[in-house]
This record gives C-alpha cells, sequence and structure tokens, in this order.
C-alpha cells in the first residue's frame, strides 16, 4: 500500500506546472559556476526539434541570427512552423512600461512555451545587447538555464556577448 500511495504522490507531482525548475551540474569551468538545465521546460519536441512560430514579432531578422547560430551547435533543429509540422514555440510582443526585462521565456504545462520580447526595454538597447537578449533566450528554449559566467550567452544579464563562450559551449554539450 506505501508503494501505491507513493507513486500516486509522485504521478501528482509530476502534472504540476513548473516555471523555474532546474539541476545543477556541479563544476563547469571558470569561475566556480556549473551547468544548469531547465527541466520540463525545454521547447524540443520527440525528435529534438523546435518549430516556432512569430506572432506580430517585430526581431524577426534576430531570431532568424540566433536560430542560425543554435542550429550550428546541433543536435536540436530549430526552424520556422510549416503547416506540416507541430509549433513547439511561440515568438510574441508586449508593450509593458515599469518592467524590468526585455526578455523571457515562459513555459506553462499544457502550452508551447514561448518567448516575449518587452518592446519598451528592447528599444533601450543597442543592437547588439538585443542580439544577445534574443540568443540567450532561445538558449532558455533549448534547456539551458542562466549562470554566472561572463563571456557567455547564458549570463545572468544582458551584456554584449553575441557569440558562445566555454561554458555555453559546456552546457549545451552536456545537455545534449
Amino acid at each position: 500500500m506505501k508503494g501505491f500511495i507513493f507513486i500516486t504522490v509522485l504521478l501528482l507531482l509530476s502534472t504540476v506546472s513548473f516555471t523555474h525548475v532546474s539541476a545543477t551540474l556541479e563544476g563547469g569551468s571558470g569561475g566556480g559556476g556549473g551547468c544548469t538545465y531547465i527541466h520540463y521546460e525545454d521547447a524540443t519536441d520527440w525528435a529534438d526539434n523546435i518549430q516556432y512560430k512569430l506572432h506580430n514579432n517585430t526581431y524577426e531578422e534576430r531570431i532568424e541570427s540566433a536560430r542560425d547560430l543554435w542550429n550550428a551547435k546541433s543536435p536540436v533543429v530549430i526552424s520556422e512552423d510549416t503547416i506540416w509540422t507541430a509549433i513547439d514555440l511561440d515568438f510574441y510582443d508586449e508593450y509593458l512600461t515599469g518592467a524590468t526585462y526585455a526578455a523571457y521565456y515562459n513555459y506553462d504545462e499544457g502550452d508551447n512555451p514561448e518567448i516575449v520580447f518587452n518592446i519598451v526595454n528592447m528599444l533601450t538597447l543597442n543592437g547588439t545587447a538585443r542580439d544577445n537578449v534574443v540568443r540567450h533566450e532561445i538558449g532558455h528554449a533549448v534547456g539551458l538555464h542562466h549562470h554566472y559566467i561572463s563571456g557567455n550567452i547564458m549570463y545572468y544579464a544582458v551584456s554584449l556577448q553575441v557569440d558562445f563562450g566555454s561554458t555555453d559551449d559546456l552546457c549545451y554539450a552536456t545537455r545534449w
């Protein structure tokens, strides 16, 4: 009976929507940091692909550039949705004054993950910083979380980093 109750509780817990559930791989490289992975939140489908849809998005060219950068790492393949594929990730714009973020990655159980750009704050950034934000948020879609080693796209704050750093490479290779 105890085993049945435990499994039932475990099954109930597995249906809860997690917003920032992560696990850390100790070690990593440089600065004592490690790789952190998002569980239940990456946007990949059963074939490790991400098909995305733009919804009146201002940053299409930046998204395409970021997509190409992440695709060069493989094995995850990111592509725009077609009539033959299912959407795995949505991109949206919002206009929120008073918010402190330029963009965020959102995952709600049962819905497609989404990347939302706050146009108000994105417009305060220069082009390189905007590229960093787009590439960083797509990094969340492939399952990576923030780390605290500067010189990497997945650094926790907006930066001018638009190429993968050594910790980005390590975390992606370990994740995939």
